[in-house]
């Protein structure tokens, strides 16, 4: 599957993420958290079990045609441990728990896996702002 193909609504999933739960974090020279790039205002730090930056520009243009890295500032996380991706944003407390979030998350990991990450197992962590894990969410499964 090439990276131009994604599911009919992910720029309108995309804005909600960034709308509703982005907590507007930039953690310019925090080396914790990896190394980084920057795609058209997003920083997308990376890190673990062999993850390079060819993962994380791949991850970049993905975030670019479905229009998250869209010019505003903003911070993500692509991680790996023990073979599974991890798609790490910073969100707001308020939706750690909100239940349409999560099924949203699950539906974004599930597009990643598929057109960024050929077919690997992916989850959706929602972060404090210091990239530690609050909630963990699978990869919705594809009817």
């Amino acid at each position: 599957m090439s990276n131009q193909q994604h599911a009919p609504n992910a720029p309108k999933a995309w804005l909600f993420l960034i709308l509703f739960a982005f907590g507007g974090l930039l953690m310019a020279g925090c080396d914790s958290y990896g190394e980084n790039i920057v795609v058209n205002g997003t920083e997308i730090y990376f890190k673990g079990d062999g993850v390079t930056k060819a993962d994380a520009e791949k991850l970049g243009k993905y975030l670019l045609d479905n229009e998250f890295a869209d010019g505003n500032g903003k911070s993500v996380q692509l991680a790996k441990e023990e073979g599974v991706w991890q798609f790490r944003m910073v969100t707001l407390e308020s939706f750690h728990d909100d239940a349409d979030f999560a099924n949203l998350a699950g539906e974004m990991a599930a597009e990643m896996s598929q057109v960024v990450f050929d077919s690997q197992s992916v989850e959706f962590h929602l972060c404090d702002d210091e990239f530690n894990t609050v909630k963990r969410i699978q990869a919705a499964t594809q009817p």
